[in-house]
């Protein structure tokens, strides 16, 4: 017993060492005067017209953009998530010339948005996830996987030892074997 005991505690602590370390690393922060952040690079919908940013404000149903633009570009957004409907779609032009901020009305269909970017020469669709319905807030990163790889470990490092000591224990007592 005492050293099924002792290989448990060996193996959670072992589980629970490297968890602290990865939060405590998470959680630093630098900042300060002496940091150079880097210029927002966004989404390039063509040259010289980058998209920089977009939100979603769902009680007012509008989506905020923010572009920036070389030179002038005229752009036409369009209610992307109004052709799942029939009907008329939300349109407007406007002239990008720098960084430019557009607030725009859209729809909402099935916890998405989303707005059709229009230029001379090209045609953008850019989709907007609304709400989050995902197992685990965010996209999966190398934490999810080791967080997942760490909990069928200790699974195993329980449960088998506890498997083995249970069989052990039943050893002595009569049981149907076929």
């Amino acid at each position: 017993m005492n050293r099924i005991g002792t290989a448990i505690v060996i193996i959670a602590l072992l589980a629970v060492v490297p968890a602290s370390g990865a939060a405590q690393s998470a959680n630093n922060s630098t900042s300060g005067s002496g940091v150079n952040l880097p210029e927002q690079t966004g989404t390039q919908i063509q040259d010289g017209l980058t998209l920089l940013s977009s939100s979603y404000n769902q009680e007012r149903g509008t989506v905020m953009l923010t572009f920036r633009s070389d030179n002038a570009v005229a752009v036409t957004l369009a209610d992307a998530g109004a052709f799942m409907q029939e009907g008329e779609i939300n349109r407007r032009a406007i002239v990008v010339n720098g960084k430019t901020k557009v607030e725009f009305a859209v729809t909402e269909q099935n916890g998405f948005v989303g707005v059709s970017i229009s230029t001379d020469e090209t045609l953008y669709g850019h989709p907007i996830k609304v709400g989050s319905t995902d197992f685990v807030p965010g996209g999966p990163s190398p934490e999810d996987t080791w967080l997942a790889g760490s909990t069928v470990f200790v699974l195993f490092a329980v449960a088998l030892p506890g498997a083995f000591y249970a069989n052990r224990k039943l050893r002595g007592v009569e049981h149907d074997q076929h």
